[in-house]
């Protein structure tokens, strides 16, 4: 190869690792793993796996203090400071110190929280969670049923109602593989194995694993 063909061949070797490098640099990486209950996509394999305890009501991490479960070990952590006492952080303004970071931050959440209700004064972080909001006074419902026409406040509330339609049950106990339409009544179910019973009555203090249990003669 003369040396005009060397310096082509150096420029075009390059171009392509320029750009390769500018496609990386500049476009988003491609979330490639998705969930196959809500078809929402994530980045690494990690976050789907901690995702999917949002369908199935997996809490692996227990506490060794008092058994309690949770679906994230920050959780756990977090949970294990009401035993120890521990407070890691502290306040910048006042040293006051915390067991979790959201109490240090707190003055600094409360001034984010700049978009306000014109109607009950209530504040939110962005425009569209107040949006949202906003919808408890009005009453809008734009999520609409395709099947029946029903309408929702909220795309969930819609996506849950619409697995009445499909039998559509993604979550799952995990001791005896009995399979739910939402993920509330795969909690109420797991009491059944605990033995939990969260719900007390006012006035005899017999406990219950549902709410609508209090009310039942």
């Amino acid at each position: 190869m003369d040396q005009r063909g060397a310096r082509r061949a150096e420029r075009h070797k390059g171009g392509r690792a320029a750009a390769k490098t500018s496609g990386a640099d500049g476009g988003e990486e491609k979330k490639k793993h998705q969930c196959h209950v809500c078809v929402k996509k994530f980045r690494v394999k990690r976050d789907l796996t901690n995702h999917i305890r949002v369908h199935t009501g997996e809490k692996p991490f227990s506490c060794s203090y008092c058994e309690k479960t949770f679906s994230h070990k920050c959780s756990l952590d977090a949970h294990r400071r009401t035993h120890t006492g521990e407070k890691p952080y502290s306040c910048q303004v006042c040293e006051k110190r915390f067991t979790q970071t959201s109490g240090a931050d707190g003055r600094e959440k409360k001034k984010k929280k700049k978009h306000q209700c014109h109607v009950c004064d209530k504040k939110c972080r962005d425009k569209h969670t107040l949006i949202r909001h906003i919808r408890v006074h009005t009453g809008e419902k734009p999520f609409s049923c395709s099947i029946c026409q029903k309408t929702f406040a909220r795309e969930f509330g819609l996506d849950s109602h619409r697995r009445t339609h499909t039998g559509e049950r993604p979550y799952s106990c995990q001791v005896c593989e009995k399979k739910f339409t939402h993920l509330s009544a795969l909690r109420s179910h797991r009491r059944t194995h605990t033995g939990e019973k969260p719900y007390g009555c006012s006035i005899c203090d017999k406990t219950f694993i549902k709410s609508i249990n209090k009310t039942s003669t």
